[in-house]
Order: structure tokens, then sequence, then C-alpha cells
């Protein structure tokens, strides 16, 4: 097993992978200034080539997303379980003909004039969340986000009430995340009590019946329900392809895991970057302002709000929702002038993307105006993937995204507590490690900058 393709030491596979998943920004930085943009984990055996790479730059992004024929996504789970191939069985993970026909069947449910359903929705689950930040509490931004998040695709995906029958699915949803992005559950999957795997088959039985209940439930009013498990529950393809009950369960389980996670992430990190660059949070107030006048936004008002629009951009670049994502070489490959074996796992990177000095200049600057003359291509920009298998989701995200954003913005004002820690926690996902802790002012107070303490500052420029 040697460390390639340069050749330069001999290294146990297992002993790299663990650093990996404890450690993947500081493992990925290090691979890529050793090694470049192409570096791997090499480990020929007989039943296939199970090298372990990883592929940097815009060029490589390119050559394995928009080949998806060639490098597929690797199944999230690898349990012989049935609840929990069933629940894991989302769009995300399919390849193929599978994954083109499942697209075709789900993508009109997530299109533009579908979505704007949704907005008062998003509304009216944000001003409940508003209503109970009296001035002078302290609220873990974090925390509030991902319950805000949960809430809206509770409501949205499944046409349930949050507070009651919503709630027990949220929590069961949140569990089997947790136990699916176990490092332990990919290193040693063995199936032992008390292990992850025990823990995710209990975890994922209860989560399906719960789903096939709604679902049973469903049918009787699903003509007139709006949400997308309804709107799923009809569609079919030009050929008459419809999804069954087993895929309709994993279609909404891994788009509630997708859209959960990464808009909570993706609201969090957007506020505390403003609480540490008054200038900015100065311009979009003036910009909501003048568009707003204080109201939530309207659907024709949400593709009027530029510099709105371009601070949640800037913010996903800079502390991207997703860190990197896994793919696997369907056949043998040619990579950045290098030959790949059928079987090789790529591990490709929307942080290291969007870090590149060569396309974004200080790269570590929280720098929204950038965006008014820069034009990234389309491989340099992750956010939402790029290719063929583009998140179908992305209209809705960024509709949440604004309408969250605007009337947060518009009713308080929060400031980072004095001497906070914000370290940062990285699976797949960029999260805050622990609470982000906020005290809420009156809108009309002046922005107090408290700076943070922590690792923070090594991924951006607070000073």
């Amino acid at each position: 097993m040697i460390l390639g393709p340069h050749n330069r030491m001999n290294v146990a596979i297992y002993g790299h992978l663990i650093n990996f998943f404890r450690r993947p920004l500081a493992t990925m930085e290090r691979y890529q200034r050793e090694y470049g943009n192409l570096s791997g984990i090499l480990s020929h055996q007989q039943e296939g080539d199970k090298s372990f790479y990883f592929a940097f730059g815009a060029h490589n992004n390119q050559a394995v997303f928009s080949n998806p024929s060639a490098y597929h996504s690797s199944s999230m789970m690898d349990i012989e379980d049935s609840s929990v191939q069933n629940l894991a069985n989302g769009l995300t993970f399919m390849n193929g003909s599978e994954h083109i026909t499942k697209r075709r069947i789900i993508m009109p449910s997530f299109h533009k004039r579908y979505v704007e359903h949704y907005r008062d929705d998003m509304v009216a689950l944000t001003d409940e969340m508003l209503k109970d930040w009296r001035v002078g509490k302290t609220v873990d931004i974090s925390q509030a986000s991902h319950e805000l998040t949960a809430k809206i695709a509770i409501k949205t995906l499944f046409g349930i009430n949050p507070e009651s029958e919503g709630r027990e699915m949220s929590k069961l949803i949140a569990q089997w995340m947790d136990l699916a992005t176990s490092p332990v559950l990919r290193i040693v999957p063995l199936d032992l009590p008390f292990s992850p795997v025990r823990k995710i088959r209990q975890v994922s039985h209860d989560l399906e019946h719960y789903m096939r209940d709604l679902i049973v439930r469903k049918r009787k009013t699903s003509e007139q329900d709006t949400d997308v498990l309804a709107s799923l529950m009809h569609a079919e393809d030009e050929e008459g392809n419809r999804l069954t009950d087993d895929e309709l369960i994993g279609q909404v389980n891994v788009l509630f895991l997708a859209g959960h996670e990464t808009s909570a992430n993706a609201l969090t990190w957007t506020l505390f970057l403003l609480s540490q660059h008054p200038n900015i949070l100065r311009d979009v107030l003036d910009e909501l302002d003048s568009k707003l006048a204080g109201d939530a936004p309207r659907i024709e008002q949400l593709y009027d709000l530029p510099l709105l629009e371009n601070i949640i951009k800037e913010s996903m670049r800079i502390l991207p929702p997703v860190v990197w994502i896994q793919r696997i070489a369907n056949e043998e490959v040619c990579l950045d002038n290098h030959m790949l074996g059928a079987g090789s796992t790529l591990i490709l990177s929307h942080y290291m993307t969007h870090h590149d000095p060569e396309i974004y200049s200080h790269s570590r600057q929280f720098d929204p105006y950038r965006w008014e003359t820069f034009k990234p291509a389309t491989y340099e920009y992750m956010a939402f993937s790029a290719g063929p298998r583009r998140c179908i989701g992305a209209e809705f995200a960024m509709m949440e995204l604004k309408i969250c954003l605007a009337m947060i913005l518009q009713r308080v004002r929060l400031n980072l507590v004095p001497n906070a820690t914000v370290n940062r926690h990285v699976t797949v996902t960029l999260s805050p490690k622990g609470s982000l802790p906020m005290q809420v002012r009156s809108a009309d107070e002046a922005l107090v900058v408290n700076r943070p303490k922590g690792d923070i500052h090594g991924l951006v420029d607070l000073s």
C-alpha cells in the first residue's frame, strides 16, 4: 500500500482513513500541499482496485461530476437490513438508468412554480420562532436554525404539524442521520451490542414504520395535500413509472436529511458571519428596508434582493454546508493524467474548491461583493454540486434561506456573546461544535462585534 501517485512513502490504509474521518479539512489540505491535486492510498487487490483518492481542483470536479456513468455515487449504507436500505435508497445514492428515471419523476415536485407554494409555511414558522426571541435572551443560533429548518422540512415534505406528530419523526430522522454519518460505522461496521450498527437498525425499524403509517393515512387525503410526499405519491414520468412505497420512504428520508442539515448549517454560518461584519450587515439592512419595509418577502421580491443572495452564496462558499463528497470509479478511468482502477474511491471537496486561491482571491475573506462582478465557471462553485446530478432542492433551499434571513435580520439584532468559543465540527457537513450563543437585541440597536475564540479563525479571516 503506497501513498501516491507520487509514491513517496509506505502507509497503512486504515490509519489514513481514520485520520481523514477524524480531521477531514486538515487531512485534505495536507494531501494537496504535499502531493498535489490528485493523491491516493493505493491498495490493489484481486477483487478490484480498492484505492482511495483525493481529487481537488475545478478540472477534476468537471471530469467526475460531468460523467456520472463512469463515477458512481456510493451507497450511504452497507448494512444488510431492509429498513436501513429502504431509508438510504434516495436519489442522491442512485446511479445509471435508475437515477435518471427517478430524477425525472421527482424533479417536477421541486420546480420553482411548485416550490413557491411553500412560502407561507416558511414565513409562518419563522415568525413563530421570532416571537419567542425576546430582547436580552441568549439563543443558540445553531440549535435554533436546526429546529427551524427541521420544522420547515416536516411541514413541506410530509404535510404534518411540526409541533405534534412531526416532532417524533424529526427526532427519529435526526437520530438516524447521526448514526448514518458516524465515522465508527464507516470504519468498523460490526453488529455488536450498543454499536452504531445495532442502534441504526432499531432506529430504522421505528422510522420506517412511522413513514409507512403516514403514507397509508395520506392516501386518503393526498388529492388535496400540497406537500412533497403527496406530490410524489401521484408523480409519474412520461412512460407511467411511479414510485413504490419503499421508494417513497427512501426518497423523502434522504430529501429531509439533505435539505434540513445543509440549510440549517447555511443559516447558522450566515448569521454568524454577519455578526462579525457590521458594514455588510448595514448594507443588507438598507436593501431589505428599501424593498421590504419590515415585511416578510413576497415571492416576486425574493428575486429582487441581490445583496442578500450574494451574502448567502458567499457564506456557502467560505463555510460550505457540505465539505466533501464521495464517488466510486465504475470503470477504469483517466483522471488528471493518471489511470485509476475500477472500484477506486474518490473524495472531492466543496471546501477545497471554494478556498482555491486560483479561483477566489483572498479566499478566506467574507466578501459578498465579489459576486457583483465575479462569475465562477460551473465546477468552480459547488454549493449545490454541479452537472447532471446538481441538487434538485437548490431552488427550495435558496428561497428558504432568503425568507428566514430577511425576517430575522429585520426583526432583531444578533450579537455574538463576549468570549464565545466557535469551533468547527466537520463530518460530511460543516457545523459549529457545540453551541453558537448570540444575544438578541432590538433591531434598531447597533451591532456589537465580539470576536470569537476557537478554530473558526482557521477557516475565515475575522481580523
